[in-house]
């Protein structure tokens, strides 16, 4: 899972885990109030659950969730690293 490929599986599960559509993966979802402090403990548990990585936000900036293509260049580096990939 990298590149589009993760940005397609994060549009899907805000589709279909947090019922949000959202418009474009460049979209900030913080500014533009799609995301707020509840969906983001939902969205951490999501991706917990959908993907198998775990994020604290002690150990993320917030920036990472501002778009769904930060979340996943975030996403696409952190399991990269944990298989062993360059």
């Amino acid at each position: 899972m990298t590149g589009q490929g993760t940005v397609e599986r994060l549009l899907s599960l805000f589709a279909t885990r947090l019922n949000l559509q959202i418009s474009s993966p460049e979209a900030n979802l913080l500014e533009g109030g799609l995301l707020d402090s509840l969906l983001l403990v939902e969205l951490l548990l999501a991706l917990e659950q959908e993907m198998g990585v775990t994020l604290s936000l002690r150990d993320i900036d917030l920036d990472t969730f501002s778009s769904v293509h930060r979340l996943a260049a975030y996403l696409d580096g952190r399991l990269g690293g944990s298989r062993g990939e360059p």
